[in-house]
């Protein structure tokens, strides 16, 4: 239980370990069962969230693009039991403000400094609104920013304003979101299991 809430797949695992637990009384099988019930009540309330973002950015016909958790969740068994720390979404440099006053306009506060990522927050939700994929320097000599700078003119075009990207540029990001974070701040497994599912 503990290593799971490390990872923050306490949900996933309960979903894995239900059959075998059914009739269990210890005290870490009842933290597990209502971690599955909080982990799909926050999912569902956050899909509502989602929602109500999506049609005021169709109504203001701004383009803009999920990446990372909200998109990888349809990846998993159960999307509900794959959780997230925010919402990534990517704009163009132009629309980053008119997304934060969409943002706003919903009840969301944005937080203090940012000039790549702006993070707006609403009781238990964030959004992290991107206007660049990677931003100055990293632990090596490749130049990330350059090589993701374009990265919005290469998404794909659905219904509305709603962008998407191909499954060669979300893979080649998440490879090097994963590197960012083991060179710096560390990763769990949910990391991982983002690139197996993908």
């Amino acid at each position: 239980y503990q290593t799971a809430c490390k990872h923050n797949v306490t949900g996933i695992v309960a979903e894995l370990l239900h059959p075998f637990l059914e009739n269990a009384e210890e005290p870490a099988v009842r933290k597990l069962q209502e971690s599955h019930m909080a982990t799909v009540f926050r999912s569902v309330l956050l899909e509502e969230e989602v929602k109500l973002f999506s049609a005021r950015m169709e109504e203001e016909k701004i383009p803009y693009a999920f990446f990372k958790g909200y998109e990888l969740r349809e990846l998993y068994p159960v999307p509900e039991l794959r959780t997230m720390g925010d919402v990534d979404v990517l704009v163009r440099d132009e629309d980053l403000e008119r997304t934060a006053e969409v943002l706003c306009g919903l009840g969301y506060q944005k937080e203090e400094g940012g000039s790549a990522v702006w993070a707006l927050k609403k009781d238990n939700f964030s959004y992290e609104v991107h206007r660049r994929l990677a931003f100055g320097s990293y632990w090596n000599d490749v130049d990330y920013e350059g090589y993701f700078a374009a990265a919005f003119d290469r998404l794909t075009t659905g219904e509305g304003s709603r962008r998407y990207f191909t499954p060669e540029d979300h893979f080649i990001f998440l490879c090097f979101h994963l590197a960012k974070h083991l060179n710096s701040t560390g990763a769990g497994i949910r990391m991982v299991m983002d690139l197996a599912l993908f």
